[in-house]
């Protein structure tokens, strides 16, 4: 399996996953690795197809984890409540269509296994709504990046390399960067 599609199937995980993805600063290196797999001709179908089962997996085993462990986590120790006071707003005055457009926004596509666990929403409704919102969100968070790296890939070759190096580059000093800040955090706690 090309690099692109693993780092694209990771990050897409990270999006999704109960509480790490409101810590990630928007979605900078999916797009980045989107980008670079336009560049590299990666079919769209099989980018689209990552980004969906990414943000499934990291969905639903946040959803299930969340349903076994909710009660044990304290979110006012990690400083969410305002953001679990709007995605329980969200869910509760539109409720499948809250969590199909929730998986949108980057704080609140992090929250929603949580307080879907919490609010012990059904969960015949919670797959479906994530599985649709997730279909969306792969969709908009491909597309555009994908086309921008394919008609960059027509501007020749010695750009490319130059492309690839700043696109890697950012998804380094990204990894690094929220190592960093995610184990400096621990250490605070």
């Amino acid at each position: 399996m090309e690099i692109n599609l693993l780092i694209i199937f990771g990050f897409a995980i990270l999006e999704c996953a109960m509480i790490v993805g409101i810590f990630l600063p928007g979605m900078g290196p999916l797009w980045a690795a989107v980008v670079a797999a336009g560049l590299s001709n990666t079919p769209i179908t099989s980018v689209i197809f990552m980004i969906f089962v990414g943000g499934m997996l990291g969905d639903l085993a946040s959803w299930i984890l969340a349903r076994f462990i909710y009660s044990k986590i304290n979110l006012e120790n990690l400083k969410l409540k305002t953001a679990q006071k709007k995605t329980q707003w969200i869910m509760q005055k539109y409720g499948m269509f809250g969590i199909v457009f929730g998986k949108s926004f980057g704080p609140i596509r992090g929250l929603l296994p949580l307080i879907a666990a919490i609010t012990q929403y059904p969960a015949y409704k919670y797959i479906l709504a994530t599985s649709l919102g997730t279909l969306i969100w792969a969709l908009v968070a491909s597309i555009p990046s994908y086309y921008a790296g394919v008609y960059a890939s027509e501007i020749g070759e010695q750009y490319q390399r130059i492309i690839y190096i700043a696109i890697y580059s950012f998804i380094l000093i990204f990894t690094i960067w929220f190592l960093i800040k995610f184990l400096k955090g621990k250490n605070d706690n």
